[in-house]
């Protein structure tokens, strides 16, 4: 089996191929913005008051994995994009007790990787002792 290997540019500067692609997400989003009906007159925001909620307020979701997988230099969040565009978000309490909550949960998902991890290599280390018997 083949093997092949690609290597990542660590520089500041975007190449050209990353400069292309970068035009082209951009184009497909913008032909797949979702445009909202104004019903209840709610737009646009007047006071640049606006609530977030929810895990991809600040943790934008960039893709997935495998052929899903993303890389790029810089991801603005929702969160960070409002923001830049002077919006006040009235949520900060609720994000950052939300964020809290999630570093516990990756804090605790870590702790539980290290325990199995360690008990595969207690699992091998018994079956290389069951063998020797």
């Amino acid at each position: 089996m083949n093997k092949f290997y690609i290597s990542a540019d660590s520089t500041d500067e975007a190449s050209e191929l990353e400069l292309k692609n970068k035009e082209i997400s951009y184009n497909a989003a913008l032909e797949g913005i979702v445009l909202l009906r104004n019903e209840n007159k709610v737009l646009p925001v007047i006071n640049n008051k606006i609530a977030l909620f929810g895990a991809g307020a600040r943790h934008a979701s960039k893709g997935g994995t495998g052929s899903g997988e993303v890389n790029e230099r810089k991801v603005t969040s929702i969160y960070d994009g409002l923001l830049n565009e002077k919006y006040i978000i009235t949520t900060n309490r609720y994000l950052d007790e939300y964020d809290a909550l999630l570093d516990k949960n990756n804090q605790l998902n870590d702790s539980l990787q290290k325990l199995i991890d360690a008990y595969m290599k207690l699992q091998e280390e018994n079956e290389l002792l069951k063998s020797q018997l």
